[in-house]
């Protein structure tokens, strides 16, 4: 029997099998399907979403600290998309129960062991789509500004590397050779100064 159930703030209509797996310990593979005006479609594997380009939600984070740096890392080598790179601060993918903000403070502790003085909303929800070998990453994504002055803690072995740097030395590093970077560092990064957001 179909019965409405409550998903952060959408409600779903007959997706039980799928909420079943959810809730039995699968959800690390589930996320949200979702169109580009982030209506919710259903749940898909995150597997699926990447090969298949089913779009589905994610989050950047941007850390700033008390010094006026901004928090830059460097993806794992055994990243199975761009692996190597550098990118922004945090990247996330929407979980089920979770809203954008949640996403950011469980990826906050999960990944760099730190939670957040303050949280700004840089960008909401805008649409951004990449492509690396057979991943197709369609994705509605909430651009967040986080500032903290709490010591950063590598936890969960997705990063390799994080560096502080000035506004000044990210542009340079994204201008000298883009392809260092992800792709959304480098349209994000170029969306703020555009916008005078940092």
């Amino acid at each position: 029997m179909a019965q409405d159930v409550k998903l952060g703030f959408f409600l779903l209509n007959g997706f039980q099998d799928l909420l079943t797996c959810y809730n039995h310990g699968m959800h690390s593979e589930l996320v949200p399907h979702v169109t580009k005006n982030d209506s919710l479609l259903g749940l898909v594997e995150r597997s699926t979403a990447y090969k298949q380009g089913l779009i589905h939600r994610s989050i950047h984070g941007l850390i700033k600290n008390e010094q006026g740096l901004y928090l830059l890392q460097q993806r794992s080598s055994t990243k199975s998309a761009w692996p190597d790179k550098i990118d922004l601060s945090l990247g996330e993918t929407v979980k089920p129960d979770e809203s954008y903000e949640d996403a950011l403070r469980r990826g906050l502790s999960e990944e760099l062991g730190v939670e957040a003085k303050s949280v700004e909303v840089l960008r909401d929800r805008y649409y951004q789509e990449y492509f690396w070998d057979e991943y197709k990453v369609f994705c509605i994504v909430c651009l967040f500004l986080v500032t903290t002055d709490q010591e950063i803690t590598l936890t969960d072995g997705e990063v390799s590397n994080i560096w502080w740097r000035t506004k000044d030395e990210i542009g340079n590093l994204i201008s000298s050779d883009p392809t260092t970077c992800t792709p959304w560092l480098v349209a994000d990064w170029q969306y703020l100064l555009e916008q005078n957001k940092l």
